[in-house]
């Protein structure tokens, strides 16, 4: 793919995420005011519109996902679907909180297209808006990635044998990355693949701790960070 091509893409997949991340508050919205209105006839036509607008926003989400061919559009479409089905069952609190979570989604896309733009397009000096994309990117992958450990195990009851074959499997896809897309060996680079990978069966370990442990845990690392 020539640099006008990526760059071409990477304004592609800006403006989608935009969208969908400004639609997502919209909805979030939306279903703060329905959540707050009494059983009605009139709160049964908003819960109709609002499942209206779900799954236009599905279908553009799913357009999203073609177009640009990054499965974390097909993931958000996923979730929206799930907070369908939960809407119907006027379970409005598990719909706002996958639609908080998709909104996470949204920025980290957008945060990760900021933040690789200078590498792509040659960029010597980051623009400072640029260095804050770098810098938060990354981590908010990690966040949303631990949340979803987190909301998976509870809704879903995946084990400790599912997360680690998840992890496995998003190592393997960074090495099959750094050797045949950038032309190095295994562990070349220090990839968010890599840590994510490693970070879903800990994760699953430390939510099944109780809370002094986990805080004993967090304080150590924090404790140890510059030995590390």
């Amino acid at each position: 793919m020539t640099i006008l091509a990526e760059v071409k893409k990477a304004v592609m997949v800006f403006n989608y995420a935009e969208k969908i991340k400004t639609s997502l508050i919209v909805a979030s919205r939306l279903l703060e005011f329905l959540d707050g209105m009494e059983e009605s006839a009139e709160a049964v036509g908003a819960e109709k519109l609002l499942v209206a607008y779900f799954n236009a926003l599905i279908l553009e989400t799913n357009i999203a996902a073609n177009a640009s061919q990054m499965e974390r559009f097909g993931d958000i479409a996923s979730k929206l679907e799930e907070a369908v089905e939960q809407m119907k069952q006027h379970n409005y609190g598990n719909v706002q909180r996958l639609v908080s979570e998709d909104i996470l989604r949204g920025l980290a896309i957008l945060m990760m297209i900021g933040g690789n733009l200078p590498a792509v397009l040659y960029i010597e000096y980051y623009p400072f808006w640029l260095v804050l994309c770098n810098a938060w990117a990354a981590p908010l992958f990690i966040v949303i990635s631990g949340m979803m450990v987190a909301f998976t195990t509870q809704t879903k009851g995946h084990r400790l044998k599912y997360f680690l074959a998840r992890g496995t499997l998003l190592i393997i896809v960074g090495l099959l990355i750094e050797v045949f897309m950038l032309g190095g060996y295994p562990f070349m680079f220090f990839q968010i693949l890599y840590l994510i990978g490693v970070s879903l069966p800990i994760a699953y370990l430390f939510s099944h701790l109780s809370a002094i442990p986990r805080w004993l845990t967090v304080t150590i690392f924090f404790l140890s960070h510059p030995l590390l």
